[in-house]
């Protein structure tokens, strides 16, 4: 994701996702940003080229704000925060290793929030930073425990059936049926979407 997005319609909906999902399931939101570089410039295009003050750019784009939501919807929200360049073996690893010390701290179950630019890489297998590939999903989906859930966010793709074909594509990396996978989805920000789905407890 990139700062520069932060904090429209499509945030809204992400995150009334997930604190209704952490309500129910009294979980914790473990929020991993794949965090890419801005693309937008903010400035002045007239009179000088002049930026905006550095005040403006944190008040409406500060992901570190994201504690205040927390605190005010009386759950715990954690984020792993380093740039994203694109699938990287040593970046997923260390995610890995920062999901397990979660665990070793916490008994509570958790939502895994994987955060891309635009969600689940292409058929067409692009592996551009802006993507997270299915296998890498079922990586992290692994290694969680019984009760905790994974959740994805996805941008609309060219094909009126981009819900469709990305729950079944996400189930299909997931080792589940397109029915277990709970779709969130929203008026208020059309083109994009939620995908979760809980590991089963024995």
């Amino acid at each position: 994701m990139r700062h520069e997005w932060y904090g429209d319609n499509r945030d809204l909906l992400k995150w009334a996702t997930l604190v209704r999902l952490a309500r129910e399931n009294g979980a914790a939101v473990l929020w991993i940003w794949l965090l890419t570089d801005n693309e937008t410039r903010f400035e002045f295009a007239e009179p000088d080229g002049a930026d905006f003050p550095e005040e403006v750019i944190e008040h409406f784009r500060d992901l570190d704000d994201i504690d205040r939501l927390a605190a005010r919807a009386g759950i715990e929200i954690s984020h792993y925060r380093r740039p994203y360049q694109g699938d990287s073996i040593a970046w997923f690893d260390d995610v890995i290793a920062g999901v397990r010390a979660w665990f070793r701290s916490s008994p509570d179950p958790i939502i895994l929030f994987l955060d891309p630019d635009t969600g689940l890489e292409p058929e067409s297998g692009s592996t551009r930073a802006k993507h997270i590939r299915p296998g890498r999903i079922a990586e992290l989906f692994g290694i969680l425990r019984p009760g905790d859930t994974l959740v994805l966010y996805q941008h609309r793709w060219r094909d009126k059936e981009w819900k469709n074909i990305t729950t079944q594509r996400l189930a299909e990396a997931l080792g589940c049926t397109p029915k277990e996978l709970q779709v969130f989805y929203s008026p208020v920000a059309a083109d994009v979407a939620l995908f979760a789905h809980t590991k089963d407890r024995p």
